[in-house]
């Protein structure tokens, strides 16, 4: 990791900070060379980190990953259609917000977030088709290495998803035919002795 940093400091920490430079497209920063590098630089750092059982997260990397890649795809369709309408800012958004949703699993959370993000619904529908796309070509794949399937299979959601004990037992499998019975006087005996 140190020796990636070395080379690339985009890679280490949160990256929120180059994702802003990028939004603002300053490629003084970031030469548009560099991006593609960065982007496979991010992954392989991430899967060091976190396969190491190193102190990490995996949300972070997820949006900067995405962010570049929103960015990669402005500058090809840029350099395919010079001075096309949308600004860099809202292909990084999309882009974040799509790769997260496809490979964390979350599309209807992060095309919300979109709109709380930009404050409006500018992009609204490009980031439902993005997630939309992210999340059918990730498929099964997810960057949570124990998410499990569904609510119902979670050990910290199986008591919502469960028949209550009391519901499932019943009264003649809980009884006992042989009933231990002590009088008074067998009390009071035992405990003179």
């Amino acid at each position: 990791m140190g020796i990636i940093g070395m080379f690339l400091p985009q890679v280490l920490g949160m990256g929120y900070g180059w994702l802003h430079i990028l939004m603002s497209g300053n490629f003084v920063l970031h030469p548009i060379i560099l991006i593609p590098i960065i982007i496979l630089a991010k992954i392989v750092a991430t899967s060091l980190t976190v396969g190491s059982g190193g102190s990490g997260g995996v949300f972070a990397p997820a949006l900067v990953i995405g962010g570049f890649l929103g960015a990669t795809l402005w500058i090809i369709l840029n350099g395919l259609l010079p001075n096309f309408g949308p600004v860099i800012a809202a292909f990084v958004i999309v882009g974040m917000m799509a790769f997260f949703g496809g490979v964390g699993k979350v599309p209807i959370a992060v095309i919300l977030m979109v709109s709380e993000m930009t404050g409006g619904f500018a992009l609204l529908v490009p980031s439902m088709i993005a997630t939309a796309i992210a999340y059918i070509i990730a498929g099964k794949y997810t960057i949570y290495k124990s998410q499990v399937p569904s609510r119902a299979d979670s050990p910290a959601h199986r008591s919502e998803y469960s028949t209550p004990l009391m519901q499932k037992l019943f009264v003649k499998d809980a009884m006992t035919r042989k009933v231990t019975t002590a009088t008074l006087t067998h009390r009071f005996q035992r405990s003179l002795m």
